[in-house]
């Protein structure tokens, strides 16, 4: 989907047309590090607006199974490459993440080295783990945030 604003008024008449870059769509949001042999539940979503070089999106993953991973827990999927200005995100919903508040999953930053992946910190600034995890099963993860291409 793309726009034009058109007929902005003035005492004169019409300033002019001015055609802005839009776009609205579907990604398919994944687990790119922290989980592996990962079985994805069937709603798994992610939605975007891309507006001039800024894009915001909401996503959600839900895990029906997978091996935790000593490594650091990430997201990828979205659907341009990131500039060199960092992105943010916030958690809009989690179930079954943590049970211990100490590390429980807090901060989203979205990567600013062209690989639009978000990376998880705890409380403490520490990267998240994916063995930071309670498990797999029934794990459900929604975030939203924007970025810059």
């Amino acid at each position: 989907m793309s726009g034009i604003v058109g007929g902005a008024g003035s005492k004169s008449g019409i300033i002019g047309e001015t055609e802005i870059d839009y776009e609205e769509g579907e990604f398919t949001p994944i687990i790119s590090s922290g989980v592996t042999s990962i079985g994805y539940h069937s709603n798994r979503y992610g939605y975007y607006t891309k507006i001039g070089n800024t894009v915001i999106f909401r996503m959600y993953v839900r895990l029906s199974s997978g091996t935790l991973a000593s490594a650091n827990l990430e997201f990828g999927g979205l659907p341009f490459v990131v500039s060199s200005k960092a992105g943010s995100a916030y958690w809009w919903y989690t179930a079954a993440v943590n049970n211990d508040g100490s590390d429980s999953p807090i901060d989203l930053f979205i990567s600013d080295n062209g690989s639009p992946i978000i990376y998880v910190y705890k409380i403490t600034g520490a990267r998240f783990l994916g063995t930071d995890l309670d498990g797999t099963s029934g794990v459900e993860m929604g975030m939203s945030g924007h970025y810059y291409v």
